[in-house]
This record gives structure tokens, sequence and C-alpha cells, in this order.
């Protein structure tokens, strides 16, 4: 496969046809078409269908879409980059950040980093879930989120932290203190990420209603932020992690449901695209980031106590941190 097809297809996947393809490249359509078909042939199966009003993927031109992306950003990244030496100007670094750990953590680490890399500019996106489309098609460089509960083939995943979870109302919520998750049932639930992606014992609520309850209504706000003021003013319940609850941001705000039987712990993982070598700007955020966070703990500050008492560090990070020692 030569870069030149991959690019050609990327762009007629995006635009719906191969003349518009052509068009926002500059080049003919037979150049495009020529392309495709030659990496069709390289491939050995067909990877996209052909029709009157435009062009559609077949499944395994979804498969490839996804690298001929992620190779086109990598491309980019990197004559980004020499251009940013060449010029002498800023060099971009894009991370996702789970909500807990950007509310807490992160802004110590990004004011170490930028002390160090003034040349840079940070952009950071909130990323809820395990699915990390935007890590997978090269838009972020890294992300500090969600542990999967299964490998990702595709991706490394280094573990920092482990966390617990809790439900969490308005104060003074008629539920407040429930003990059972059979007491929650039929309730309004607000969630950052689909239902589906909840283990038990979330399923007893987020699922069928049990006799002689109400079913429930769960709704999902792709933003911690609105999820949580959603539960701060309204009678809607969420889910949590307890390092989030002790932010300054959110500290007193909402309450937890202490259940009896408490939540199963998640964690925190630092992930990053396998089989690709970080950019020098990546590798040294996260040689930051492993400092910030030994000096962080080891803080008399209030809030990091806090913070700190609701979370584990992992085995990976622990030994990271002292390699940095």
């Amino acid at each position: 496969m030569k870069l030149h097809q991959l690019l050609y297809f990327a762009a007629t996947a995006e635009q719906g046809s191969v003349r518009s393809a052509a068009q926002a490249l500059g080049i003919s359509a037979a150049a495009v078409s020529r392309a495709i078909i030659e990496l069709e042939d390289e491939v050995k199966t067909p990877l996209i269908e052909r029709q009157s009003q435009g062009t559609s993927l077949t499944e395994a031109g979804r498969t490839l879409l996804m690298h001929a992306k992620l190779m086109r950003s990598q491309m980019e990244k990197a004559e980004d980059e020499m251009r940013a030496v060449r010029e002498g100007r800023t060099t971009r670094l894009t991370i996702g950040v789970t909500p807990w750990f950007s509310l807490s953590l992160m802004p110590m680490v990004v004011t170490e980093f930028l002390r160090l890399r003034q040349d840079v500019k940070i952009e950071i996106q909130e990323i809820l879930g395990t699915g990390y489309a935007s890590l997978r098609d090269g838009t972020l460089d890294l992300a500090i989120g969600l542990g999967p509960r299964q490998p990702l083939p595709d991706l490394d995943v280094v573990p920092l932290f482990s966390y617990a979870s809790t439900i969490v109302c308005r104060n003074d919520h008629p539920l407040a203190q429930a003990r059972t998750i059979a007491e929650l049932q039929g309730q309004s639930w607000t969630l950052s990420r689909d239902a589906y992606e909840f283990e038990s014992p979330y399923d007893e609520l987020f699922g069928q209603s049990l006799p002689g309850k109400a079913a429930p209504r769960v709704h999902v706000i792709r933003s911690a932020l609105l999820s949580m003021t959603m539960v701060e003013m309204t009678d809607m319940l969420s889910v949590t992690p307890w390092p989030l609850l002790e932010s300054p941001w959110l500290r007193g705000r909402i309450q937890p449901i202490n259940l009896a039987v408490p939540l199963a712990d998640r964690q925190t993982a630092l992930i990053t695209r396998r089989n690709n070598l970080p950019t020098p700007t990546s590798r040294q955020f996260i040689d930051c980031l492993v400092r910030t966070i030994g000096r962080a703990r080891q803080a008399e500050d209030g809030v990091l106590k806090r913070i700190f008492r609701t979370i584990d560090l992992h085995d990976n990070l622990d030994r990271m941190i002292q390699d940095r020692a």
C-alpha cells in the first residue's frame, strides 16, 4: 500500500464520491479512481461500492479507513512538528482526560509541563467511556482515561490508579439514606456514558424494573459538568468516581448514597496507540505527568490529601515514579 493511495481512499470515503474527493485534493478524478483500484488490487478485496449517487464503504473499507486516517494524522503531526522546529513556533499536543483527573491533578501537570515547554500548545478534551475513537484515528496523542475491562488489541493501556465509584444525588434527596440497590429502582438517572458500559450491579439499576417498581429512566449526557449539574438541580441520580466527588469543583454540591455493599473499583490508565512511536513532546508530557503525581502525593495541601485518600496508585505508576526519582 502506498501513502497516496490511502490518502485518496480516505478523501473518497469522507467526501462521498470520487469526483468530490478529487476536487478536495486538487487532482483529477481519474487519478483518484486509479489509486483506489490499485489499492483494492493490493488488498485483494473491494473497499468501496460505486453507486450512481456516490460511493459507500464495504466492511473491509471501513476497517482500512481507520488505519488510513491514522496514517494521515500521523503524517500531518510529523510535518507540523518539523515546521515548528524549523520556524521556531509552537507545537500542538492533544490529550483526552477523564473528568476526575482533569478537575483535580491535571492543572498541576499542565502548569509544570508548560513551565518546561513554553513552545507547546495543549488541546484537552473530556473523554468518557472506553471507546477511544479519537485516540485510534490520531486526533489525540494520548489519553488519561477509564481503563477498559478487556485488553484492546490496538491500544497500549498502562494502569495508573484504582478508585471506587459511588451513586450520587442532590443534597437532601429523599433517597439520600438508601442502603440497597432495590431502593433505587425506578429512579431517573443521568449518565455520562452509555448504560451498557456499566457492569453489575448497575445492570440491576439501568435494566429491567423489579416487580412492583417503575421502569428506570436513563438519560445520557456526555459531559461530566452537565451531568453533575442535573444531579445538583433535579431528583436525578448518577454514578461518579469518588475522586471527582472530592474535587474542589464538586465537593459539597451533591452527596453520595452510601450503599451497604460498595460498588466495584475501576482504573484510570494512560492509553496510547500500539505500535506507534510517541512524539518527543508526548514522551516529555508523560514524564512530567509521572513526576508531578509523585510530588502531589507527598504534598500537605488539604485538597490533594482528600483526592489521594480516594485513589490507590497502581504498581506501574509507583515504578515509573521511582524510576524518575
